[in-house]
């Protein structure tokens, strides 16, 4: 069960570094975009808008289910309703503690 926590952790934890990454990349793009003019200045602004909304989304999403699924799997539940749970690429983890 430590193992299947680790990687839990060790995954969140990439996968929120890949999303500041991102979140860092649409800055600066949304700065390069800048331009003269009032319409290339507010869809300039909206870049990083839709950059955080989507980072923040896909994050409390993913570490809901991640959360639900560790819990259904420390607690009894079976195997099965741990891999209801979270995405289908990482159910064989669930399957194999």
């Amino acid at each position: 069960m430590l193992a299947l926590a680790t990687r839990m952790y060790a995954g969140g934890f990439l996968v929120t570094l890949a999303w500041l990454v991102l979140l860092a990349a649409v800055t600066l793009v949304a700065r390069l975009l800048r331009g003269p003019g009032d319409s290339a200045g507010r869809f300039a602004s909206l870049v990083p808008t839709a950059g955080t909304t989507a980072a923040a989304v896909t994050l409390a999403g993913s570490y809901a289910t991640a959360g639900a699924a560790s819990f259904a799997a420390s607690h009894g539940y079976s195997a099965d309703v741990g891999a209801a749970a979270w995405p289908p690429q990482a159910a064989p983890l669930l399957m194999r503690s």
